[in-house]
């Protein structure tokens, strides 16, 4: 017999690492028609939910926003930062009135989307809490932005709903008040399940050492996606040509290096590895991006990088909008990929592919690569302080190969998720 279960905290498919592992859970939870609450407020999430493109294509889905505002100012600078932070403020006094409501049975204050998710929580057995990446910025406002990210699983919890978090990543809070707020959160869940080594040890240690039975380790939820959507597709390389993807990520300011050295680097890398595994073959420069360009644009690396490489061989641009089946078949056309977000890493080590990952921060997800085995990844902030002797990282990525222990750890993914939903 199954639990009737409620996924919440969904953000955007367009950043298709993210979307993997949200068609992941829609799958491995197989209720439909689904319910599915966004982190989103109540005024924004209809805007909010076209970008569940991946999400909606698997079977029909009725989204419903977080007990909260979301209206953003999207503009840099000091005026728009404080007033983002002071929304955040707000949010706490918008949640507790709209649960008030809820408890007085006043539910014509209460706006419709958020009168239907609480509804649907009420209605639910058990509530799959979409794992969120717990890292405040600021310490004077780390309090808030946790708060944010939680309301969907506070309401649960006050209405006594068993709640079980997915594949959480959490960085060292900054402050008490965040420390606190997410102790008693988590205290309250019925499992949280930490996505890799780094936040199941701090969680243990820090946060979760009163309550350490309920915390557990799950798998990354694209492995699961792999095994059940790739796992048999075909072998796109052409054995004439030597094929090396590119999945690029802009520096930022955290970074410490300029776009211009971390395109130089990149691309010598990329001259590198044409010149010591292409076997004399004719080279192409795949350019992939993970997200859709308009949430987050790479124009000027791809441009830098590609100018660079074009004296090397063919240079082929990404597609600025690309599905997860578009990423199925870059990767499957490429020999060797260097890249700088995560799940290209985790894509290509599934399909075989070597590759060189160079993290784009320090967050403790790139922990799931390494738990896999002796991988090769070069911190961005680090490329410009070390030296990187070229041939040995080639020869130690060839040897990298997680497959048998991906597909082992999918299948432990689908018996985690079938004990939560009790699916026979």
């Amino acid at each position: 017999m199954k639990n009737k279960a409620l996924i919440v905290d969904y953000w955007s498919d367009y950043n298709r690492g993210d979307a993997m592992m949200q068609v992941a859970i829609l799958q491995l939870v197989d209720q439909w028609p689904s319910v599915v609450a966004l982190d989103s407020g109540i005024n924004e999430y209809k805007e909010f939910s076209k970008q569940l493109d991946e999400s909606k294509a698997i079977g029909p889905i009725e989204f419903t926003p977080s007990p909260k505002l979301s209206l953003y100012f999207r503009n840099s600078g000091k005026l728009s930062n404080l007033a983002n932070k002071l929304i955040m403020v707000a949010n706490v006094l918008v949640f507790h009135f709209i649960m008030l409501m809820w408890k007085l049975r006043i539910k014509f204050l209460i706006p419709n989307g958020a009168r239907k998710l609480l509804g649907e929580i009420s209605a639910s057995e058990v509530i799959i809490w979409n794992g969120r990446n717990f890292r405040g910025n600021k310490k004077l406002f780390e309090f808030f932005e946790f708060f944010d990210l939680c309301t969907c699983a506070i309401a649960s919890i006050y209405m006594k709903k068993k709640v079980y978090a997915l594949g959480v990543s959490v960085w060292e809070p900054k402050s008490v008040a965040g420390s606190w707020f997410l102790r008693k959160i988590f205290s309250r869940c019925e499992r949280v399940y930490a996505r890799e080594d780094v936040s199941l040890q701090l969680l243990e240690k820090n946060i979760m050492s009163g309550s350490k039975e309920k915390l557990k380790y799950l798998p990354d939820l694209s492995f699961f996606y792999m095994k059940k959507n790739i796992a048999e597709e075909s072998d796109l390389r052409d054995s004439s040509i030597f094929t090396i993807g590119v999945v690029p990520k802009d520096p930022v300011k955290r970074n410490g290096i300029s776009l211009d050295n971390y395109s130089k680097f990149v691309s010598h890398l990329a001259a590198e590895v044409a010149g010591s595994i292409g076997n004399g073959r004719k080279v192409r420069f795949k350019f992939i991006n993970q997200a859709v360009l308009e949430n987050e644009p790479n124009d000027e690396a791809i441009e830098l990088i590609g100018k660079k490489l074009s004296s090397l061989g063919e240079v082929i641009g990404p597609k600025s909008n690309p599905s997860l089946e578009d990423l199925s078949i870059a990767y499957r056309e490429c020999d060797f990929v260097i890249s700088s977000r995560m799940h290209g890493c985790i894509l290509s080590s599934y399909l075989g592919r070597p590759f060189i990952g160079i993290p784009y921060d320090r967050g403790a997800k790139w922990g799931i690569l390494e738990r896999l085995g002796d991988c090769v990844l070069l911190p961005m902030e680090e490329i410009e302080k070390k030296q990187h002797p070229t041939s040995q990282l080639i020869e130690k990525s060839l040897r990298y190969a997680p497959r048998a222990e991906m597909d082992r750890e999918a299948d432990e993914i689908v018996s985690i998720v079938n004990g939560i939903t009790g699916k026979d």
